[in-house]
């Protein structure tokens, strides 16, 4: 019974408890296997940073152009000058996914977190996710 409500709490909670970058450092994914990054230790959800396209700025641009274009409803939770977290909400069962961008001035990398907030399998949708980004971002 916790466990279903636990599920139903981070379904609603506008932002989710796993998001935010410390140090330059996304949260370690959880062991399910509904999500991808571009930093975890886990070899089989990893996926590789993008290059920066210009600036920051210019770049962080581009990363909102690639989300525009997507067919997801998308909303902007959080926006820094290095940061962004947005929420994917799919079109059937209005799942939840956090996905999460960091723009590193030191690599010039744009570092990639996208999980589900419930379930298990995701049926490689967060890593498709990244795949449309990355496609849109680099034309």
């Amino acid at each position: 019974m916790n466990i279903i409500k636990a599920q139903i709490d981070m379904m609603l909670n506008p932002l989710h408890l796993n998001t935010g970058v410390k140090d330059g450092k996304f949260k370690e994914l959880p062991q399910t296997p509904n999500c991808v990054s571009t930093q975890t230790l886990q070899a089989e959800k990893r996926v590789p940073a993008l290059p920066y396209q210009g600036t920051r700025e210019e770049s962080k641009q581009k990363i909102k152009a690639a989300l525009a274009a997507m067919p997801d409803t998308i909303k902007t939770v959080e926006e820094k000058d290095d940061y962004l977290y947005v929420i994917f909400v799919s079109a059937g069962m209005k799942f939840k996914d956090d996905v999460e961008f960091y723009f590193d001035d030191k690599t010039q990398l744009i570092e990639f977190r996208s999980c589900s907030r419930i379930g298990f399998s995701d049926m490689g949708v967060n890593r498709k996710r990244y795949d449309s980004i990355k496609a849109n971002y680099c034309g």
